[in-house]
């Protein structure tokens, strides 16, 4: 399954982590069933190189172009997202008619988002879609321990975790 329509009666979350050189754009519509199983419904991926130009940055105005018809036909009148650029991100996005709330990455939430999404894996409380830089990037996300008992969590060194990201952000905020 790739993507799965959108249920009348559902409430769906749309999440990104944007980006706009040397990173992908990340993009998820999610929704949570009456089960409390969350459900992953769209799932799209901008590659970090504009246009297929290596070196070339990301237009974000045309991403959110892209996602416009998505959150339309999802019902989604905003996105959440990291604190990235979101000023601007926020002004791009009233422009076309939708807002992007702002949820700020620190350690501890950034833990609690994975963590999150990692007891919905354990517990088989959330339907994937088979997209396999979404699975690839799941399979390889680190958890390391630091200094001072926090723990750092994303890819390994020279790997993506865009795709995963969404999808806990988007997961977290539908146990929200």
């Amino acid at each position: 399954i790739r993507e799965r329509p959108p249920q009348p009666n559902a409430f769906y979350i749309a999440a990104i982590d944007p980006a706009f050189r040397h990173d992908a754009f990340g993009f998820c519509i999610a929704h949570i069933e009456q089960d409390n199983k969350v459900v992953i419904d769209v799932l799209r991926r901008w590659p970090e190189t504009g246009d297929g130009v290596k070196g070339q940055p990301l237009n974000p105005a045309t991403i959110l172009d892209e996602l416009l018809p998505y959150l339309k036909e999802y019902r989604c009148v905003e996105v959440v997202s990291d604190q990235y650029h979101i000023d601007t991100l926020q002004q791009l996005a009233i422009l076309r008619g939708f807002g992007i709330r702002q949820l700020t990455f620190t350690g501890s939430a950034k833990a609690e988002m994975y963590g999150n999404l990692q007891q919905l894996l354990r517990q088989h409380k959330i339907r994937l879609l088979d997209h396999e830089e979404t699975l690839r990037e799941l399979r390889s996300i680190e958890k390391k321990n630091m200094p001072g008992g926090t723990a750092k969590i994303g890819a390994p060194k020279g790997s993506h975790d865009d795709m995963a990201t969404v999808v806990a952000l988007a997961s977290h905020q539908c146990m929200w």
